[in-house]
Parts: C-alpha cells; structure tokens; sequence
C-alpha cells in the first residue's frame, strides 16, 4: 500500500513538473513573439505594397491602352470621311468610344483651324490647347490630371491625329477621362493617413491620387517629398531606377511618423505608381496580435488544469467500460462464427492499413487459399496456380483501385481453373473509410456461381445460333482454338471442314480485297484469339469487303464471339450481309462537312468556306490565315497509342472553337495539321490573340512516370496582302511555320516577303 501511494505521488510530481515546464517554455518564446511578429508583418506590408502597386500599374496602363487603342481604331476610319464633324460620323464615334467599355466620358473632333465639334452638339475652339497642338504635329498625346472646365472634377485629355488618304493630318479626335475611372480599388476603405496611391512623372509631378488622405506625403514634388522626409534610399538612386524602369522600395519619417513607400514604373507616358503604408498600421497589428497572445497563454493554461481533472475521471470510467465492451464482442464474435459455418458463401475481412485479409468461415479449404493471408497484394499470387495467376493479379489491382476512388463496394468475377474444369465466383466487398476518407476495413463474401454462369453461356452459345437464321447471315463457324480446327453449323448436323490456319489464308487470298487482307489476318488469326482471352475480350467485329466469283466487292461484317466450353477455348464466327448498310454509311461520310473526331470543318468544306470569305471581303479589311502544327504529337503516338493521339487532337479543336468566334473558320486538314481563318481583324490585336492561344495548347499527356508535352507552331499570312485565294495563302503560310518548326517551336511567325 506505501508502494503504491508514493508511486501516485511521483507520478504528481512529475506532472506538475512537466506543467512548470510547459508554462517556461511558453513564457519563452512570448519573449521573442514581438519581435517575430514586427518583422514579418513588415514583410508582409512590403509585399502587399509590391502587390498593390504592380495592380494599380496593370489597371492604369490597361485602361489607358484601351481607350487609346479604340481612339486610333476610331480615328483610321474616319480617313475616307469628307466631313468628319458631320452627325453620322459623329454617331458612329459615339458608339465606338462611348458606347464600348472605353472609360472615356465624353469626346470631341476638331478641324485644323481649332474649331471643335463635342459629342453633345456643342461648338469649341481648342486651338491653343495643349493636346490640339501634340496631336496636330501627328502625335498621340495623354495629359495630366486636370480639372475639367465644365464639372469640378479631375480628368485627363487623350488625343490622336487623323489623317487623310495622303497621310496628312486634317483634324484631331480627343477624348476626356475621368480619373476616377482610374480608381484601383473602388469598394476599399481604408483608415485616414494609412494608405495612399499616387500617379506621378519622371520629373516627380503628382499626376493623380486615387486613395486615403495625404499620408505624409505633401504632393507638391514626389523628390522634394523624399528629401525633406529623410528617405532611407537616395533620391538620385530613386530616380536611376525610374529611368531604368526598375521598382523601389524606401522607408521615410516625419517627426515622429513613420511610413513606407513603393514605386512601381508604367508604360504610359512615364508614369509610376507610389504606394504609401503608414508605419502605424505594423504597431497596431502587433498589439492586437500581443494581446490575442496573451489571452490564448491565459485560457490554454486553464484548459490544461481542467484537462488533467477530466483526465483522472475520464481513465477511470473508460476502462470499466472497455472491459465491458470487451465482453460483448467477444459474444458476438461467437454468434458470428456459428453464423458464417452455415453459411454457402465465404467471409472475409480486409485491412486495407496494414494489406492483410482474415477468412471468418471455417471451410475455407474449399477455396484452396489459407485463412489468413499477411500481404494479399504479394502473398496470396503465392498460393494459386500459375494459370489462375494472373486474374487474381488483376482482381487485386481492381479492388486497390476502387479503394483509391473512395467507393462504397466493389463486386468482382473470378474465373478459376480447377483441373479441367472452370469454377465462377462471385466477391462483393463493402468499404469502410475513417474521417480522412483513406481506406480502413472492407467485409467481403465469395460466392460460387459456377452453376448460373454456365447457364449463361448456354443461353449466349444457343442465342448466336439462332441469328443463323436471320435473313442477313451468310455463314456461321465453330473454331477450335486449341486443336486449330473449323468446324461448319449445317441445318442439321456439324461438320469438320478442315485445319482453320489453312483455310483462312486460302480465304484471305482468293475472297477478301487486297486493301483489307492484312487486317482480316491478324484479326482471325489463332494468336489474336488467345490475345483476346488474356486481355478478356470476347467479341469483336471486322468488316472488309468480300469478293464474289465474278470479283465484284461487297461489304461483310464477320462477328466474332470467344467463351471457353469445360477448359477448351472456342470461337463462334458469324459472317453477315452489310453491303447495301455500309455503302450508304460510306455515301454520308464523303458528304459530311465535319472531321469526325474534332468535329471541326473537314479539307473539302473548310477550303470552301475560307475561299467565300475571301470573295466576301470588303476594301480595307485584313483577315489572317494560320496553319497550326503540333509539337511532339509524334512522341505522344510512339508512347501512349493512337487513342491518346486521337485525344489531344480533340482537345487542341475543342480549345481552338473555345478560344475563336463562332464566325471565324476551323479547319482539320488531316494528321496534326490545322487551319484557321480569322475574319476582319486589327493587325494590332493578332500578336496578343495567338500568344494567347499558343499558351492554352502547352499540355502535358501521361502520368508521372511517363509525361510528354505539346505546344503548338503556327505560320501565318494575311489577306488580301498576301494572297486572296486559299493555296495563295496556304503556301505563305506554311514558309512561315517552316521557319518556326526549324528554330523555336511553340511560336508563331507572319510570312515576310524576302
């Protein structure tokens, strides 16, 4: 008894020791909290800057781009306008600038004098404004943010010339930006003096700001700014990098603020983003981080008393329980040893955790495998024959396999050699998955349906021979695989024709078209029947086409059926009329518009459609021939098979209609090769839209042992420069891939004249 209790004892102590411990180690490491949390809030920050900044710079530089792009767009179609201040020119510009998602909030044209027409109707002279000037000298011009005459808001003024047939400027079209329509993040709130986004030149002049209060920064001069706020990075070095398009980072303080500043460049007119972030909100964060620390300590520390009380109890109770618990199953173990003995079927239970598989029932010596096998994936291919090796192999792989898709049950069939006999068992096995969805227990039950299978085949074997008697059959065979023998089905008797190998090469060559003779060979030969027995396939079709005594052809479709009769191997063939069926197939494949497997236009109807549009196409427009090759496509054939190769050629078509208007042609000339047409397009959108495309054809095929990627080559020509027919182009074009398939690949090229 004094044993025992200063065993208790020790026990105490060692774990109010272990809790000292614990709350030590805690103290510790809140020593080193803050400052853990301070730097890497501050790395966080700057990221968050970099972020923010390289979005602001994207947004403006695309939405400018935009609105710049339509308004040359807009401008070269007023080249062959008389009047282009008159109002269906003015009508046309208004929904090509207003009504698209350009940003631009109104618009105006002007004549050489200065004399404007505004897309409202009114009159101005804008002769002696900056942008009228640029743009009058053929310049595009973007200005800086303004306050705009009419409204109290800051804008921007973006011009472009327009010239006349002789390339002489005769007018200006303008439009009026918002700034905030520049706004980065319209539904961000963010707290006073924290935050700021600025828009400024390369000579340091605030353009715009688009966020929060001034955050330490005055917006008389960006350089100035950081001078008199003591910038931990050089002026001159801020400026080096502006110039040379790099970002920089640099920390500034007034009085006693602090905060953090970010410069991103732009592509538009030398603009950079500055983003500013308040040294305030780190000290914030890392308080309210201390003080989540501290409270977390405080409750963790309460948990851990409560946990050793209910521990104490819990262990008690539990194993009262467990002891309990034990009992029961141990009764229930036995009612279920008692069921399964009366039991026809055989249970088992598997444990996918550990790959071991216990039979419950007591006359497993039936199935001629031991009652408990340690590794089943290895161990049990030990204790079959070798002839029964191998479907007990695949049996093992199908089951693996469900239990990595997670499913619920697997029902497999076994077909076992016996001596001379076949048995058939069935397996049913329910799965069982913990909370992680990973694969625990599985219960199994084995059935033998010898009985019911050989019934079925009876039925299958009786059911081929009563389609002799339908009307399209021919003839009808009875093979021995085995002993290599055919024998005939009469109307009332069999008989032994002769030695199959034989018969079926004097067949080949006297009675089967010279195109098909290799295909009916290898597809009624000995060998492939075996083939297909191992790869448990037991009917297959060839059609090919039979010649007459006269030698005119006719299509036949030889059906061919494979099931084994007490050990021995047999094949039914059945030979069957489909002539007048396959000739009216073959009629409608020649008419058809569409490739089969990409459902994209064949040779024959694109070349068609593309020659029509070609005719079809007004003075001015350009549209773009491409021809489209795959990189690697032969890789993907020589290591996955021509169902893989069929695969990526229906992925790259369905990409392609995806990627394409509906109006645009699509073409599969044949093999890898394919065509577009793309109709009425801006010579300045073709590089971003086929680099596009060229991205979302990288695709890799296979799994990781075993993976090959494909790209895409293109060559291209335009029309009607280059050609205005389809081989004129086509020829183009395809020097143009040339020169992509011999450097680069996964590239494009427009054919040059050389």
């Amino acid at each position: 008894m004094e044993k025992k209790n200063a065993w208790i004892a020790f026990k105490t102590l060692g774990l109010i020791m272990s809790i000292v411990l614990i709350i030590s180690y805690i103290g510790v490491l809140l020593s080193d909290f803050e400052n853990d949390v301070r730097q890497e809030e501050t790395r966080s920050v700057v990221s968050s800057m970099a972020d923010l900044s390289d979005q602001a710079a994207e947004i403006v530089e695309e939405r400018m781009s935009a609105a710049l792009n339509t308004m040359e767009h807009a401008s070269r179609l007023l080249i062959n306008s008389e009047d282009i201040q008159a109002e269906d020119v003015m009508e046309r510009l208004r929904r090509t600038l207003l009504d698209a998602d350009t940003g631009l909030d109104r618009f105006g044209i002007a004549l050489p004098d200065g004399l404007s027409k505004v897309n409202n109707g009114e009159s101005v002279n804008v002769s002696d404004r900056e942008y009228f000037l640029e743009s009058m000298e053929g310049n595009t011009f973007v200005s800086g943010s303004v306050k705009s005459r009419i409204e109290d808001l800051d804008v921007f003024f973006l011009s472009v010339p327009v010239f006349d047939e002789q390339n002489e400027v005769k007018g200006v079209l303008y439009g009026i930006i918002e700034t905030e329509q520049f706004k980065v993040y319209k539904n961000i709130e963010l707290e006073k003096r924290n935050q700021n986004i600025y828009i400024v030149d390369i000579h340091g002049q605030y353009i715009s700001r688009f966020m929060g209060a001034e955050a330490m920064l005055s917006q008389n001069n960006f350089f100035d700014d950081l001078e008199e706020r003591k910038s931990s990075l050089p002026v001159n070095k801020v400026l080096k990098n502006m110039e040379q398009g790099i970002s920089s980072y640099m920390e500034i303080k007034k009085e006693d603020e602090s905060a953090y500043v970010y410069v991103t460049p732009s592509n538009i007119k030398n603009w950079y983003i500055v983003t500013v972030i308040s040294e305030a909100v780190i000290s914030e964060r890392v308080s309210h981080l201390q003080g989540h620390a501290v409270n977390l300590i405080t409750k963790i520390t309460i948990l851990m008393f409560l946990f050793l009380i209910g521990y104490f109890l819990v262990i008690s109770f539990e194993k009262k329980k467990t002891e309990k618990i034990n009992q029961e199953l141990r009764i229930r173990d036995s009612i279920f040893q008692i069921a399964t003995a009366e039991m026809d079927s055989f249970v088992f239970l598997y444990d996918a955790t550990k790959d071991k598989m216990d039979f419950m029932s007591e006359n497993i010596k039936a199935l001629g495998v031991p009652k408990s096998v340690k590794q089943v994936s290895k161990e049990m291919l030990e204790h079959v024959s070798a002839e029964n090796a191998e479907e007990i192999r695949k049996s093992i792989e199908t089951v693996q396999m469900e239990l990595k898709e997670g499913k619920k049950t697997s029902e497999i069939e076994l077909q076992i050699v016996k001596g001379f006999e076949i048995v058939y068992y069935q397996v049913k096995m329910t799965h069982l998955y913990d909370v992680q969805n990973h694969p625990v227990r599985s219960v199994g039950m084995v059935y033998d349906v010898t009985e019911k299978k050989q019934k079925e085949l009876l039925l299958k074997r009786e059911e081929k021979i009563r389609n002799l008697f339908m009307a399209d059959t021919i003839a009808f065979y009875e093979i021995d695989i085995e002993k290599d023998i055919v024998v005939k089905e009469c109307a009332d008797r069999r008989k032994e024709v002769g030695k199959y190998s034989d018969i079926l090469e004097q067949f080949v060559e006297k009675r089967v078209l010279e195109r098909y003779q290799d295909q009916v060979r290898e597809r009624c030969s000995l060998e492939y029947m075996k083939q297909c027995f191992k790869q448990r396939i037991y009917d297959y079709i060839i059609e090919y086409e039979y010649v007459r005594h006269d030698g005119s052809p006719y299509w036949v479709a030889c059906e061919m059926h494979l099931e084994e009769d007490k050990g021995r191997k047999k094949a039914f063939m059945t030979v069957r009329d489909i002539d007048s069926k396959k000739r009216k197939e073959l009629h409608l494949e020649k008419q058809a518009v569409f490739d089969a497997l990409t459902q994209l236009y064949n040779r024959s109807a694109g070349i068609k459609r593309i020659n029509k549009a070609l005719e079809d196409m007004q003075p001015g427009e350009i549209s773009v021939f491409l021809i489209l090759d795959i990189d690697n496509f032969k890789q993907i054939n020589d290591n996955f098979g021509h169902i893989v190769g069929d695969q990526v050629l229906v992925d790259v078509a369905k990409i392609m209609k995806n990627h394409f208007r509906t109006y645009d042609v699509l073409c599969r000339l044949g093999g890898d090769e394919f065509v577009i047409f793309i109709q009425t397009i801006p010579a300045e959108a073709l590089d971003k839209i086929i680099r596009s495309l060229l991205k979302k054809l990288v695709l890799t095929y296979g799994n990781g042992e075993r993976e090959v990627t494909i790209s895409a080559s293109i060559g291209a020509s335009l029309a009607p420069v280059q050609g205005v027919d389809f081989n004129q182009l086509y020829e183009k074009a395809d020097r143009a891939l040339y020169q992509v398939k011999k450097t680069t690949k996964n590239d494009y090229m427009i054919y040059k004249e050389e």
